[in-house]
């Protein structure tokens, strides 16, 4: 196996092609392979089952097996096998090789995150003057159009849906150069010539940015999207503000992962500023929210 790239600091080892990989080495090495899959889930347990949303079609379920690999059925990208302790991941042989591989930087790299004690967030993520500034919402919110905006303007985009914190106090890690960006907001968001369209389904453009560097740098912000009349940023120093960061956060179904995924949250809360930030779901809005979240990282 040869080293094709990084994700979130993993080096990653394969004889497969990858569109969406940073170039650089990273710190720890983590093996990718096709795996063809024949009944996985035999006896084992179940973990974790994602539902479809009107907001969200994708599903999916996570089982644990006997000798503590994962199992991962995907409705996009069929099945996936992880083993935390070896370092390997293997994917599906028969799925579609562009779904397969957006939903291995995600699903599979967010359960090997959390079991190494890091905190996923759901986020987008741009590097701002050296600092990351994590953006936070539901689906809907338009957090992935204002990470697309922000690249447009020459900061680095470092994920588009799982944001990884990781450390005391916590960096953010470069996740893979994917931005899944929408049909309409691609009309408003122009990346430049560095940016590649990888792949189109019937709503969303697949596309590298061009940003190659997979360096972590310090998170520095979280910004809580909202809806609202006009545009206005505050700080949050409420309690309510750790209510808003657990409904982003992801954690195992235990108590002793939803414990520590508590205090990383509390710990985040307390180290890093919390903004929200409320506009009216406007294209003519989108301009300010880029200097809106510029502004908090001079």
């Amino acid at each position: 196996m040869t080293e094709s790239g990084v994700c979130l600091d993993y080096g990653i080892e394969s004889d497969l092609d990858f569109a969406f990989l940073r170039s650089g080495r990273g710190s720890r090495p983590l093996s990718v392979r096709e795996w063809t899959p024949d009944d996985p889930a035999c006896n084992a347990e179940l973990m974790v089952r994602w539902r479809p949303r009107p907001d969200r079609p994708f599903h999916g379920s996570v089982y644990r097996i006997a000798d503590g690999r994962l199992v991962v059925d995907t409705s996009d990208a069929g099945w996936f096998r992880i083993d935390p302790q070896g370092g390997v991941v293997e994917i599906d042989a028969g799925a579609e090789r562009v779904a397969r591989e957006v939903r291995l930087w995600t699903t599979p790299m967010l359960l090997l995150a959390t079991i190494a004690g890091a905190t996923p967030l759901h986020a987008a993520c741009v590097e701002v003057n050296g600092t990351a500034v994590a953006i936070c919402g539901p689906g809907g919110q338009g957090k992935t159009t204002l990470a697309a905006a922000l690249a447009a303007r020459g900061h680095r985009l470092m994920a588009e849906d799982i944001t990884i914190a990781d450390g005391s106090p916590p960096i953010a890690r470069a996740g893979p150069d994917l931005l899944r960006l929408r049909r309409p907001s691609r009309r408003h968001v122009d990346l430049g010539p560095g940016a590649t369209v990888v792949a189109e389904s019937d709503e969303r453009l697949f596309i590298r940015t061009g940003s190659e560097s997979s360096s972590s740098v310090p998170l520095g912000a979280v910004v809580l999207l909202k809806e609202g009349p006009e545009l206005r940023v505050s700080t949050r120093s409420d309690a309510g503000r750790l209510a808003d960061l657990w409904q982003v956060s992801f954690h195992l179904p235990n108590f002793a992962d939803r414990s520590r995924s508590f205090q990383a949250i509390a710990d985040l809360a307390d180290t890093v500023p919390i903004f929200d930030l409320e506009r009216p779901k406007a294209w003519d809005q989108l301009e300010p929210s880029v200097e809106a979240v510029e502004g908090l990282v001079r």
